[in-house]
């Protein structure tokens, strides 16, 4: 699975692919970091927006609002 990195950001088809290692795949969040290469906090969080239904919402944040 490519990162699909631009401008330090991972495409939502990279953090839903990354979450479903977790939820559905089994995988602990400190596993899928190992493999993914990610901190495992950021794993963390994607996981916790996806249970709230905003993990989308991550990537429609304006950039100023990233920083």
């Amino acid at each position: 699975m490519a990162k699909n990195a631009t401008n330090g950001r991972y495409s939502k088809k990279f953090r839903h692919e990354a979450v479903n290692m977790i939820i559905e795949g089994g995988l602990t969040a400190y596993e899928a970091s190992r493999q993914l290469s990610l901190p495992k906090s950021t794993l963390e969080n994607w996981v916790r927006a996806y249970k709230a239904g905003k993990l989308s919402a991550i990537d429609d944040r304006p950039q100023s609002i990233l920083r």
